[in-house]
């Protein structure tokens, strides 16, 4: 989050803020919605409890590895240390 902060303008700061906590708590309703249905459609419990943490799981590795890509761009063109 700080660095979504860091890189808004001073006078935007409030607003970078805003849109991004707006945007995870629309981000975490989207997420329950779509592992609930996972859960309520599969035939077994379990079945949707694996699926939705399979598909959980994916979406964090995914964007652990377009952050490290982001840090490394970020520092190739010399803005910050990786």
């Amino acid at each position: 989050m700080a660095a979504i902060i860091e890189s808004a303008p001073a006078d935007g700061a409030g607003v970078a803020s805003a849109v991004f906590n707006v945007s995870r708590q629309v981000g975490s309703a989207v997420g329950v919605a779509l592992f609930g249905t996972l859960v309520a459609t599969s035939d077994h419990l379990t079945d949707g409890l694996h699926l939705s943490a399979a598909l959980a799981a994916a979406a964090f590795l995914t964007g652990g590895f377009l952050a490290v890509g982001a840090r490394r761009r970020a520092a190739a063109a010399g803005g910050a240390t990786a």
